[in-house]
């Protein structure tokens, strides 16, 4: 694991660590921030995410930046899937409960996949 904070007071970005953090009792960079959920403080701190419970900053914001990608491109494929399902017909030629759970399945997709841009979004814009 790389280490952010060193002894000799400077960050990996060679900056001054003068900040103090009491909660931790160590000396810490401009853009860390202390998080109440992890009781620890985060190099770059972003944000906590509750579904993934772990702070998102410098150490693993790609790989929290990819995770959304690759939800987003499952969000994607499921509505394709569904739609093709629907208009094909076979599915639920018999079945009027199927059709509506479908349409529901894709009605949810769809609210999740603008949640999603707008995550991505807003990432990007930060």
């Amino acid at each position: 694991m790389e280490k952010y904070f060193d002894p000799c007071g400077k960050a990996v970005d060679h900056t001054d660590l003068h900040l103090w953090c009491q909660l931790c009792n160590c000396y810490v960079n401009e853009t860390s921030k202390h998080c109440g959920a992890c009781n620890r403080c985060s190099y770059e701190f972003d944000h906590h995410c509750n579904w993934l419970n772990t702070c998102v900053a410098h150490n693993n914001y790609w790989n929290f930046y990819r995770l959304v990608w690759a939800y987003l491109s499952f969000v994607v494929y499921f509505v394709g899937v569904a739609a093709y399902g629907l208009i094909e017909g076979t599915l639920y030629a018999n079945n009027q409960a199927i059709f509506w759970t479908i349409c529901g399945e894709i009605l949810v997709s769809l609210v999740g996949f603008v949640a999603l841009v707008d995550l991505i979004q807003t990432h990007q814009w930060l």
